[in-house]
């Protein structure tokens, strides 16, 4: 069996957890713990805190995959890059829609009820939060977090590392 750890244990693990278990996609996998510099909040099911973000590379095996379940793309874009050989898990929730042609990058997380369209493109360690929509053609940088309910029009741009917050509405430019 394939294991998950999670790196991250605040408010934002128990969804992407959430995502992982519901998923018959990720039958074959067990989550393992979670690494976290501030131990881990009472809401995360009852797994083991397995150590800080600096003792990922402790857990290095062919058979594991990481998980950056930390909502901010400052935090996630620092962990990405300083254990950038880490083997990290893309989630996706089964209640996502999602275009066949979509791109998602390594890492990236996309959660309930999000609507990705055709020819959308994530970047790396992007999160699609629960109901937001990435319309088509619309490219989302690396790191970057859709909010909650979050709709980018057609062929919209969101550079890295931008926390979208929820609600908003980015227009895009027809091409």
């Amino acid at each position: 069996m394939k294991k998950i750890i999670l790196i991250g244990g605040g408010t934002f693990s128990p969804v992407v957890i959430d995502a992982i278990l519901e998923n018959e996609k990720y039958a074959q996998y067990k989550i393992e713990g979670i690494l976290d510099d501030k131990g881990i909040c009472s809401i995360n099911y009852n797994y083991p805190h397995l150590g800080k973000v600096e003792d990922a590379e402790k857990f290095v095996a062919d058979d594991t995959f990481f998980v950056i379940s930390i909502g901010s793309p400052k935090a996630r874009k620092s962990i990405a890059e300083k254990y950038p050989d880490l083997n990290y898990l893309t989630v996706i929730d089964k209640s996502a829609n999602i275009a066949k042609n979509v791109r998602i990058g390594e890492g990236s997380i996309v959660l309930k009820g999000a609507i990705i369209n055709a020819f959308a493109s994530l970047g790396n360690h992007v999160v699609v939060n629960s109901g937001a929509i990435v319309d088509h053609h619309c490219k989302i940088g690396n790191y970057s977090h859709i909010g909650h309910g979050v709709i980018t029009w057609e062929c919209a741009k969101i550079d890295e590392a931008q926390h979208i917050f929820p609600g908003t509405v980015i227009k895009g430019e027809k091409i």
